[in-house]
């Protein structure tokens, strides 16, 4: 039984990365694939092995050796996803502590640290109770109406919580980095969690004031993730970005019934345990 559920969590895995491959559908339909992509085949493996090393290595339904083989292997992947999970809550905590040492500013009636760099950027930094950090070169590139485009945009952000959302997936995306498609799914949810701030600044700012904003700001080579950084992108994701302001709203990105099913398929290993014999 225990090694049959080990063999069935990893399969399962592996096809759905297999499926869920990055597209040009719908931007609904792309975020759901990715979404479902980066968290269900990592979890699902999370929670058989929560399940395995709750049952023991102990059963009558199969020899001893596999019992102690498959509470082995979920113990230890329980071990690398603390060890994971610890890893990045230091790297958001030393993130904390360092932005605390800069300077606050009001800007455009926006509470913001202030980075004394040349570089322009803005971002979310922090998992839990995100802070908005920009950069002294932000101000001093761009005029007055393209920062208030960048700091509705990074309003979004926060409206969405993408730093604590995205703090957990990024988790999730190290524990299935295995798996295929790993990093084309997380780059594709990356640029959809832009996509989606993007639209909803759209709606308080001129489209293309964000466009200019966003392209001038686009050679940052800088990256804060799982943190969300203004501008630090990809050439072929801007020209997606860009594309998509000038073209239309991208849309909402709520999950149908089939993705919530999956989803909720994810505990179906921990209702095993009661009944373990």
């Amino acid at each position: 039984m225990h090694l049959g559920m080990l063999a069935a969590a990893l399969g399962c895995a592996w096809l759905i990365r297999f499926w869920l491959t990055p597209d040009r559908t719908p931007y609904l339909s792309r975020w759901q694939r990715a979404l479902l992509g980066v968290m269900f085949p990592p979890a699902l493996v999370l929670s058989t092995a929560i399940s395995l090393a709750c049952m023991g290595p102990s059963g009558r339904m199969a020899g001893e050796w596999q019992g102690w083989l498959c509470f082995g292997v979920a113990v230890s992947f329980g071990l690398y996803a603390l060890g994971w999970l610890g890893w990045l809550g230091w790297q958001a905590m030393r993130s904390r502590q360092h932005i605390h040492t800069l300077p606050v500013r009001v800007i455009g009636g926006d509470r913001a640290r202030l980075v004394d760099s040349a570089i322009p950027f803005a971002a979310q930094v922090g998992w839990c109770r995100p802070e908005l950090v920009l950069s002294q070169g932000l101000l001093d590139d761009l005029d007055e109406e393209h920062v208030t485009a960048v700091l509705v945009h990074e309003r979004a952000h926060a409206h969405y919580r993408d730093p604590f959302w995205f703090f957990w997936l990024g988790w999730l995306e190290c524990l299935g980095a295995w798996l295929p498609h790993s990093d084309a799914l997380w780059q594709e949810l990356l640029t959809l969690r832009e996509l989606r701030a993007d639209a909803r600044a759209a709606e308080s700012v001129d489209r293309l004031v964000l466009a200019e904003a966003l392209f001038q700001v686009a050679s940052t080579p800088v990256t804060l993730q799982p943190n969300v950084a203004f501008g630090a992108e990809a050439v072929d994701r801007l020209e997606e970005r860009v594309d998509a302001l000038l073209r239309a709203p991208v849309g909402d990105t709520s999950l149908d019934r089939l993705h919530w099913l999956f989803i909720a398929a994810i505990a179906l290993p921990l209702l095993v345990v009661p009944f373990h014999a």
